[in-house]
């Protein structure tokens, strides 16, 4: 699982370039996009590895969907990054509230990233389950950010690419979260069938 860990420290890194451009910092785009692709190639290289590999058969296609859905959390993060900069909200105020609650999204992004780097360097179920959960409790708290700010949008009246730049940022931030969930989940799945 050590290559596995890779694919997440190197989340870890677009994470914090993705914050900077959240922040303002429209020059780190390139560093996300480049790993990115640092992230797609370790994903086929470990791909490839297991296809050929010594693993057992019942458990080759819940490894392929892991390694899949780790690489989805980069991806995640650079299409996010993408769309910050797509627009910029006019109004200061509704532009600092969005961007004060994709960074508490990106800092819960960081913490669930960290506590999946200890369930994949882990061998026992329980710490695994309960590993899976902290991140199961992540990503609640980042759905609830993201209703508040649906919810802000239809209580607030504004222009139409700000409305709809909101929404897409919005649901790209949650998705990175939904695929460290999903992540965790088809770990501990792996796990649990290797263990019994």
């Amino acid at each position: 699982m050590q290559q596995n860990v890779e694919i997440i420290d190197i989340a870890i890194k677009a994470n914090k370039e993705l914050q900077k451009i959240v922040e303002g910092d429209t020059k780190v785009i390139e560093r996300v996009r480049v790993l990115e692709k640092e992230s797609d190639d370790k994903a086929f290289m470990l791909s490839s590895s297991i296809s050929s590999g010594v693993v057992s058969p019942n458990v080759i296609d819940d490894m392929l969907t892991l390694i899949n859905l780790e690489d989805n959390i980069v991806d995640s993060i650079y299409n996010l990054a993408r769309e910050t900069l797509r627009y910029r909200i006019p109004n200061k105020k509704t532009n600092a509230m969005l961007q004060k609650n994709v960074m508490a999204m990106l800092d819960m992004t960081d913490s669930a990233l960290q506590v999946m780097k200890k369930m994949l360097s882990s061998d026992d179920t329980v710490k695994i389950k309960e590993f899976r959960r902290e991140i199961e409790l992540l990503e609640q708290e980042g759905d609830e950010v993201k209703d508040s700010l649906l919810d802000n949008e239809y209580k607030n009246d504004m222009d139409f690419k700000t409305f709809r730049h909101i929404e897409e940022v919005a649901h790209k931030a949650d998705d990175i979260l939904d695929s460290c969930e999903d992540s965790s989940d088809m770990f501990l799945s792996i796990m649990l069938s290797i263990m019994t």
